[in-house]
């Protein structure tokens, strides 16, 4: 495992760790100390790495090197012809199990290789190119970031400061000449909305969005920042490594939820029916990956693996199949579009109604810099809670109430699709990764 902040050690240890035929485990040092030995206690970490002045919890039981004080050697020593085989486990990321504790998936050296190689491809980047740094240690998109340039022979550029605000962003991307960045949706409006004025469009040239559903408003007002900028929209769990659809997205940007495209290159993305029956085009059914550069999957033992099943159709290398949980269709052209999680498929009154749908409605609407979509259950009834969060007043124009924003949803769905209750923010709270905090936002809805 290895503890800290952004910063250049990190690529160091990790790499250290491959040579040495490991697994490394990235944690971020801003998490709080219960879920740092939870990730541990999941992930069964033998030994750690602290870099700068961070610190193991106490009860993590771990061996553990201090990078700033391990001896330095006088000359670099020869490199291996090869230190893992393709297939061998290389890294260790979580996501939030339904225990509430943290589930650790083993992913492998050729499934990273194999999206790597995929992104060098689709983005054109070389030499010239220079590539932030803006992710969490603790989520595997970091894995792209920092492998990115350095297996393309561009620049990786890793900020000074932890925190991440608009402002400082906004200096980093032109002062450091970023070409290519990944950020998720709502990080990106939080941007956008406070971006200082003075701040230069600097060179930024590709975007890859990913984490959540990309809608058209974010892809505008991002352009309108940055023109000319190349918008690209990734799809895949961290069960499948890092990503495995993704499209770019037209200029200008459909309307509503973006499509994520197609399967990149060795990999499959199927629309399946509750029996496991390929859906026709236009049919609602549940996105499927096959893969042969997935996960590994889970660590713990006992830990339950319904969403990797046999493939019905084919065995052997890739057989397996992994059930996303999201939901989706194939368009006319044969592109995927994603409607959101099953679990944010709701009937309401006996309408259904898609949450990233709606969701997209109220970022559309006048005067909104962004917006979410919850469902709270009150007396066995389910009822819509749509949050807000304001846009600056700009030339006099008026701030949007619960009310206006009331009048624009109705003017755009279906009656049964207007939130029943509509909350203006501040802002809307963000987890660790960027993400909105939905357990934070049902907490505000419920009071």
């Amino acid at each position: 495992a290895v503890l800290g902040q952004r910063c250049p050690g990190v690529v160091a240890a990790t790499l250290a760790a491959w040579m040495a035929g490991a697994v490394v485990m990235l944690v971020d040092d801003a998490l709080p100390p219960a879920r740092v030995a939870a990730m541990l206690e999941a992930a069964g970490a033998s030994l750690g790495i602290a870099l700068g002045d961070c610190a193991f919890p106490a009860t993590a039981g771990l061996a553990v090197l201090h990078w700033d004080e391990m001896p330095r050697p006088a000359a670099s020593g020869p490199m291996p012809s090869q230190f893992a085989a393709g297939g061998d486990a290389a890294y260790l990321a979580f996501t939030s199990g339904s225990t509430g504790k943290p589930k650790a998936i083993l992913g492998s050296h050729n499934g990273l290789a194999q999206f790597l190689d995929w992104q060098r491809g689709v983005s054109g980047i070389g030499p010239g190119d220079r590539v932030a740094n803006f992710t969490s240690l603790s989520f595997d998109v970091v894995l792209r970031e920092l492998f990115l340039p350095l297996t393309s022979g561009a620049a990786l550029c890793i900020p000074d400061q932890p925190e991440l605000g608009p402002g400082p962003v906004a200096k980093f991307l032109a002062t450091a000449r970023i070409t290519l960045l990944h950020t998720v949706p709502t990080l990106a409006m939080l941007w956008l909305q406070r971006w200082p004025d003075e701040a230069a469009a600097g060179a930024l040239r590709t975007v890859f969005f990913a984490g959540e559903p990309l809608s058209d408003t974010v892809v505008a007002r991002w352009r309108r920042r940055f023109p000319g900028c190349t918008v690209y929209n990734l799809y895949g769990p961290t069960e499948t490594t890092l990503a495995k659809c993704a499209a770019q997205v037209p200029d200008p940007a459909p309307a509503g939820i973006q499509s994520i495209g197609a399967a990149i290159d060795g990999s499959q993305a199927l629309v399946l029916d509750a029996g496991l029956r390929l859906c026709g085009r236009g049919e609602l059914g549940e996105i499927v990956i096959r893969s042969p550069y997935r996960s590994h999957g889970y660590v713990a033992e006992g830990v339950p693996q319904p969403t990797f099943i046999a493939n019905p159709w084919h065995g052997g290398e890739g057989g397996t199949l992994y059930r996303t949980g999201d939901l989706g269709r194939y368009e006319p052209d044969g592109r995927l579009a994603i409607l959101g999680r099953r679990d944010d498929q709701v009937k309401i009154n006996g309408v259904r109604i898609e949450l990233a749908e709606v969701r997209a409605a109220m970022q559309a609407c006048p005067g909104v810099a962004d917006a979410y979509v919850t469902v709270v259950e009150q007396g066995g009834a389910k009822q819509l809670v749509g949050f807000a969060v304001a846009a600056s007043a700009d030339g006099g124009a008026a701030a949007v109430t619960a009310a206006s924003l009331g009048a624009s949803l109705r003017a755009r769905l279906a009656a049964a699709m207007v939130p029943s209750r509509l909350v203006l923010a501040d802002e809307l709270p963000r987890n660790a990764n960027g993400k909105v905090d939905r357990q934070r936002l049902l907490q505000t809805a419920a009071a």
